[in-house]
């Protein structure tokens, strides 16, 4: 089962978005937060990327969207040849 929180297309690139409410901890750099951030969802990422590209074929971008600070948060997931 999924939950993609958002999808779109632009300019042919498939963009996928995770929404998070979470924030740095108290004295945490934004670095070391999105590190952390990343470790902790990059699998979940990881199979929504490989869904669409098994459905599309497309190139894909994926990002966490940060509703608390706010901050948007592009990642690279190196295993998907069509990342962007």
């Amino acid at each position: 089962e999924y939950v993609i929180d958002r999808s779109f297309i632009a300019d042919g690139v498939r963009c996928i978005i995770d929404y998070k409410s979470s924030r740095p901890k108290t004295g945490q750099s934004l670095q070391n937060f999105l590190r952390e951030q990343e470790v902790e969802h990059q699998a979940q990422l990881k199979r929504y990327a490989e869904l669409f590209q098994e459905m599309e074929g497309m190139k894909i971008k994926i990002a966490l969207f940060f509703t608390a600070i706010p901050y948007w948060h592009e990642l690279n997931i190196k295993e998907n040849e069509n990342a962007v």
